[in-house]
């Protein structure tokens, strides 16, 4: 093995101990490192560019939602202060050169190691955040300083540990550990969403699960039912924020509002959509999201200082209008066709189709009650994992000679 090759190898190594390992903990520090590595690649990778361009469609997806959201800051923009807004979502340019970093690296059995990193950093994340509220008695773990978006990434991550459950192993049921961990979590942050984003991911892996029902061994069979029995019973009888879930959702239903928390987003809800309908094309622009629907809010939540509506379909609506929100939709989706991508047939196919709809179905559900795309570290996180699960289906298609992948190892000095 060549030095170019171990270097390779390495960098790709410390990309996936970022992005699965601590990015539940590791806020803006870890999204740095992680735009620092996607950077990197585009000069690392550069010889293998053409080929993730070519052959993955979550380039082009994520290109596609970038000029989108640029055609609407430019359109709206008043300063330069505007046109800087386009950088923060440069991360969505730079997933061609991060996908070709990690399929040039080669990494043998990638599908059982990314579980397994995905396992130690969602058990990690756990034990983080049980230090925070029983050793140092903080009454919600937070890592972040935001429970919510600990929470949120530490519950994505344990559902992707749980493709180990869809992999042929003497281990395979200790990957059950890690949506029990992220369940974990999402209670000793005390954040009903990250419990509402498990619930439907829990659905998704029960579904996978029972397609693969054959290939699964009985102690396999057994830590999915006890996946399935701990969220619904963490979902009833968690902290009394997570268990009064139903009588909130009874609640708005009935009466239209619930708890101060349900109510405030009720109204960047309503205030959405009227800043929405103002500007439907291309919005008010990135800065002015909240600012333009905080005259149809009440009085304290307009001097409450908040900077977005808790919401990513609000937030980008109201920030680009009708063109923002068809570049989350098709963000939001490029995991999930990244998956469908992988070549037909085997366990990589299905444990790649499981994470694709397990991040599509974890965002999508945790985004409609906070704003992941205005945080750092779960918007990188969000990039990040997409590129491993296209990474995965440009590997698999290399495998079977689909494509013509990285060159031969010899010539990984020159590239």
């Amino acid at each position: 093995m060549g030095a170019a090759r171990r270097f390779s190898i390495g960098i790709t190594t410390a990309f996936l101990i970022l992005t699965l390992g601590l990015s539940p903990i590791g806020g803006g520090l870890v999204a740095n490192l992680e735009i620092l590595v996607m950077l990197a690649s585009v000069f690392l990778a550069r010889g293998h560019l053409a080929t993730a361009w070519r052959d993955s469609s979550a380039p082009k997806l994520f290109a596609i939602s970038f000029v989108m959201i640029a055609i609407a800051f430019i359109a709206t923009a008043t300063g330069l202060r505007d046109l800087r807004a386009i950088g923060n979502f440069l991360p969505l340019i730079l997933l061609a050169p991060t996908i070709a970093l990690l399929t040039k690296a080669r990494i043998p059995k990638l599908a059982p190691t990314i579980a397994t990193v995905a396992l130690f950093g969602v058990l990690l994340a756990f034990l983080w955040g049980s230090f925070e509220v029983f050793v140092l008695r903080q009454p919600r773990a937070e890592s972040q300083s935001n429970p919510i978006l600990y929470a949120d990434l530490s519950v994505v991550i344990g559902f992707i540990a749980a493709g180990g459950l869809l992999l042929r192993s003497r281990w395979q049921a200790l990957y059950a550990l890690g949506p029990l961990a992220g369940l974990g979590c999402a209670l000793i942050a005390d954040t009903r969403g990250a419990v509402l984003a498990g619930v439907l991911m829990t659905l998704v892996l029960g579904t996978f699960w029972y397609f693969n029902l054959r290939k699964t061994s009985r102690i396999g069979t057994l830590a999915v039912a006890l996946v399935v029995g701990a969220v619904a019973i963490g979902s009833v009888a968690g902290s009394p924020r997570v268990s009064s879930m139903a009588e909130t959702v009874i609640d708005v239903a009935v009466r239209g509002s619930a708890d101060e928390s349900t109510n405030n987003r009720l109204e960047f809800y309503r205030a959405g959509v009227q800043s929405f309908l103002e500007a439907p094309l291309v919005g008010h622009g990135w800065a002015r999201r909240y600012t333009a629907a905080q005259k149809y809010m009440p009085p304290k939540l307009q001097l409450a200082g908040y900077q977005h509506l808790h919401s990513d379909p609000m937030d980008l609506a109201s920030a680009a209008g009708i063109l923002g929100l068809l570049a989350y939709a098709l963000m939001i989706a490029t995991p999930l066709i990244s998956g469908l991508r992988q070549p037909a047939g085997g366990e990589e196919r299905l444990v790649s189709l499981y994470w694709g709809a397990t991040l599509t179905a974890g965002f999508v559900v945790a985004g409609l009650t906070d704003s992941l795309f205005s945080s750092e570290s779960t918007k990188m996180a969000f990039v990040s994992l997409t590129a491993v699960i296209a990474a995965m289906a440009l590997s698999s298609r290399a495998r079977n000679g689909n494509h013509p992948m990285a060159p031969p190892e010899v010539s990984d000095a020159s590239t």
